[in-house]
């Protein structure tokens, strides 16, 4: 199936929300932002690496 940009744009937003989410649960859970950052951005980079 291709890709629309809709759909694109669509998956963009869907992974910026559960980084965000992610980001936050971690900071509820004690983590500096610096700390949460960190491990969202290598989820981030180990996601794309992956396909």
């Amino acid at each position: 199936m291709t890709k629309t940009p809709f759909s694109l744009a669509a998956d963009l937003i869907a992974a910026a929300t559960a980084l965000h989410s992610y980001f936050e649960a971690l900071k509820s859970a004690g983590f500096t932002d610096s700390q949460a950052f960190a491990i969202v951005r290598d989820m981030a980079r180990a996601g794309s690496a992956n396909g």
